[in-house]
């Protein structure tokens, strides 16, 4: 029988701390560039005020969730943020001008769905 290599057990990487009490605010720093996270400025100053308020470091995995959670393929910061173009304050979102460029151009929508 031939054994497929696309399920393979492998022993889980060890859960860390990030010490962000001990080190400040260069501890999320340097987790930030060390898992890839992609962190905006205001997101570290949020976890740092946050996990100081709580009185303890966090671990690689609050920093990943929170990441994924707060990242521009979930919330969609940028498409649904106020857009100011020669500026002029725009009365609708990236996100709602392209819906309405979509819901005024029948055709377009088969490529897109």
């Amino acid at each position: 029988m031939m054994q497929s290599s696309l399920f393979v057990h492998h022993q889980p990487t060890p859960v860390t701390s990030v010490d962000l009490l001990g080190q400040g605010r260069q501890a999320l720093i340097d987790a930030n560039l060390r898992l890839g996270l992609a962190l905006a400025e205001d997101e570290i100053d949020y976890l740092q005020d946050a996990f100081t308020k709580l009185g303890r470091n966090p671990n690689d995995i609050e920093l990943y969730m929170f990441a994924q959670a707060n990242s521009e393929h979930c919330r969609h910061k940028i498409f649904n943020a106020d857009w100011v173009i020669d500026g002029e304050q725009q009365p609708k979102s990236l996100f709602k001008m392209i819906k309405k460029h979509l819901r005024n151009h029948a055709r377009l929508r088969s490529l897109c769905l």
